[in-house]
């Protein structure tokens, strides 16, 4: 034996031997010995197309296929025998589809043909055994139906399909010699002649339906083609064409004549698929009558074999009736369903005409209104250019501005001096106020706000303003009132604060939470632009705190109101944003240590904000202290909007945050004191009921507001 020999058989063992088992002689062995023999012969496979194939080059490439096709078959009755029992193991699902394994349990249930010789099949037929008989006519019938069904399968695997339909012929070979014989030893003339005309019937209507499927199919394509490459492939382009239009209209750049001449072209080539598309409609209508006729032509087949059918029924001796009236049934049903698929490609005609139409009249209605926009647009450009003229004449009013305010950087730079001159006098202040502190009974200078309280006052501030602006129903503009929707501030707004600044001032070890950090709150009112694609400002209302940062961490406190230096500090970026962006600039700047002399004259007479520095900056000044506000009062948008800056404080409020204190601290045995801070935070009240309830104790003899280090104002009763 050669060594090719050799090689082949040592592959080719196992999978022999599992080809000349049955399901039922391979279902006794084990399971793991069936999987095993499965991924045996699985690697004897690939060994064979992959290694034994490319190192012997002895075989046809047919013998190559015939090998490769045993190898597959014998896995598939393998995976068929765990099948048959109702699971198979994981590695097998994916190798096999359900029709090939099913085509293994039908073709094993007709084995006990493979036991009989066809003497041995005659001579049971001739004795009209009624088990073979029925095994004879039940398998004529179904067999073929099953080799029919696995050649239409398009998942099963063409070598598998070879091996399975090999087996197939062999048996009905046997089957047919049965036949024959049966036919022959009972001289069936008659019945011949009642099946022929059966089978004659139902062999014109295979064939006339096979006709009529290829015309269909041979419709179907051409219209589908015509559709995708004409009709649809234009739509296509004409709606991206739109899409681009659609675009460019909202481009500032966009050149008005430009657009409308290519309006004009996709007119014309709109008219153009128009009558294309009214021509395919037509198409469509004739389709649809030709799919009809084609209808009628099958009820008139269906109605004959009917007939047949019943007298088939009439003529045919009962041994065969039962078997020719099923081929005639087999045929009528085939005839029904292609029956129901010619209705639904009518509807799906129905369907595609329709969906033609409406495709017309959509493109249509976004020409129309995009001609309708372009037009629009037209007037928006008008105005645009009115705008820009105006904003010709704004930017000349601020060149004119901003050599002033080059003028106010001299005036800034020489005030500047001035502030560290009295950045030495306060520290020089402060190493006073220390020294007079040095005694355990010091107070604090009049007027000095400490860390914890300046933090509550800004803390109550920016809260409340917040309330008011989402409380406010109607805001005043430069350019009238404006209503505020529900919900309008939500993405309006946004919150500050300085806390990278106090940290750079506090020590390592500090504690920011425990300082003001100057919060500021902002609001925007906006317009829409560009038909609602984007936004513009048109107003900012801000609150503002400002607190001197420097003296809380160095001393704890301040006793400072705030100058003009403090207040420009916080004006001139307001002011610079507000004619950057020639918008309108509502602020309110709150102070814990309330305000000078000096700067309350000057933003009540009007010389700071609309007058000296911008018209675009309305001022409002809050004492944080005293709840009192500092406007303009010719100032109409400050004036109309103070409100938003107001602290109101509840006479009714105080009176209950002093008989909290009398019945929790005052009544208290063994309590001599009490934070305001803690009266803030455990009892609930604001910062300015607090202190106005503090006030009004000490008034009444009760109690000493006093400063104490490391823990703020407090009320001492003892």
């Amino acid at each position: 034996m050669s060594e090719f020999q050799q090689r082949f058989e040592e592959l080719t063992h196992e999978s022999a031997v599992v080809l000349e088992e049955d399901l039922a002689a391979l279902q006794k062995l084990p399971d793991r010995d069936r999987i095993e023999r499965y991924n045996s012969i699985k690697a004897d496979e690939e060994e064979f197309v992959w290694e034994f194939s490319k190192e012997y080059d002895r075989l046809t490439d047919s013998e190559r296929e015939d090998v490769r096709g045993d190898f597959r078959l014998a896995r598939l009755l393998l995976a068929a025998s765990f099948y048959d029992e109702g699971s198979i193991p994981r590695a097998m699902t994916e190798d096999f589809v359900d029709t090939e394994l099913q085509a293994v349990l039908e073709f094993e249930r007709y084995k006990r043909f493979d036991v009989l010789s066809e003497d041995e099949i005659e001579e049971k037929i001739r004795r009209m055994e009624g088990e073979v008989y029925e095994l004879v006519t039940e398998y004529t019938s179904t067999q073929i139906a099953n080799m029919d069904e696995l050649m239409d399968e398009p998942d099963v695997q063409s070598d598998v399909m070879r091996k399975l339909l090999d087996r197939y012929q062999e048996r009905r070979e046997k089957i047919r010699q049965g036949f024959f014989v049966y036919v022959e030893t009972h001289g069936l003339e008659h019945m011949v002649e009642s099946i022929e005309a059966a089978v004659q019937a139902v062999s014109e209507s295979a064939d006339e339906r096979a006709m009529i499927r290829e015309e269909i199919q041979a419709e179907f394509e051409s219209l589908s083609a015509e559709i995708e490459s004409d009709i649809r492939s234009q739509q296509r382009t004409f709606e991206a064409e739109l899409q681009r239009l659609e675009r460019t209209v909202t481009s500032e750049t966009v050149d008005r004549s430009e657009i409308r001449s290519e309006i004009n072209q996709l007119e014309e080539q709109r008219e153009d698929i128009s009558a294309e598309q009214e021509a395919m409609l037509e198409a469509f209508t004739r389709r649809i009558d030709r799919t009809s006729e084609l209808e009628e032509r099958l009820e008139r087949k269906i109605e004959q074999l009917e007939q047949v059918k019943a007298e088939t029924k009439e003529q045919a001796r009962a041994s065969a009736r039962e078997e020719t009236t099923a081929v005639v049934e087999e045929e009528l049903e085939a005839l029904r369903e292609q029956r129901e698929q010619l209705r639904s490609e009518i509807d799906s005609l129905e369907r595609e005409r329709q969906g033609i139409r409406v495709a017309r009249d959509r493109l249509e209605k976004r020409q129309d209104d995009l001609e309708a926009e372009i037009d629009e647009l037209a007037g928006e450009r008008k105005g645009i250019e009115e705008a820009r003229g105006e904003l010709s004449a704004t930017q000349q009013e601020l060149d004119s501005e901003v050599d002033d305010l080059a003028d106010e950087r001299k005036g800034l730079e020489q005030a500047s001096d001035e502030l560290e001159d009295r950045q030495r006098d306060l520290e020089s202040d402060v190493e006073n106020v220390r020294e007079s502190l040095a005694g355990d009974e010091a107070e604090l200078p009049e007027n000095a706000v400490g860390t914890s309280l300046a933090r509550l006052l800004e803390m109550d501030y920016i809260g409340r303003f917040d309330t008011s602006v989402y409380d406010a129903t109607v805001v005043e503009t430069p350019d009238g009132s404006f209503e505020v929707p529900a919900g309008y501030w939500d993405d309006r707004s946004e919150h500050l604060n300085e806390r990278g600044r106090l940290d750079r001032l506090l020590p390592a070890d500090g504690a920011p939470e425990e300082y003001p950090l100057n919060r500021r709150a902002r609001y925007f009112v906006t317009s829409s632009k560009l038909l609602g694609l984007s936004r513009s400002r048109e107003m900012v209302i801000e609150a503002a705190t400002l607190s001197h940062l420097e003296a809380f961490v160095t001393n704890g406190f301040d006793a400072s109101p705030a100058d003009l230096d403090d207040l420009l500090s916080v004006v001139n970026s307001a002011v610079y944003e507000a004619q950057q962006n020639d918008y309108h600039y509502l602020l309110g700047v709150a102070s814990p240590t309330g305000w000078t002399d000096r700067v309350i004259q000057q933003v009540e007479a009007g010389e700071i904000a609309r007058t000296r520095y911008s018209r675009n900056l309305s001022l409002v000044l809050v004492d944080l202290s005293t709840g009192e506000l500092v406007y303009d009062e010719s100032d109409g948008v400050a004036a109309h909007n103070r409100g938003l800056y107001e602290l109101p404080v509840d006479a009714e409020r105080v009176e209950a945050c002093v008989d909290a204190i009398r019945s929790g601290y005052l009544a208290e045995a063994g309590v001599d004191s009490v934070l305001l801070e803690e009266v803030v935070e455990d009892e609930g009240f604001d910062v300015r009921v607090a202190r106005e309830a503090f006030d009004q104790i000490e008034a009444n003899g009760k109690g000493e507001q006093l400063y104490l280090e490391d823990f703020g104002l407090a009320l001492d009763f003892s």
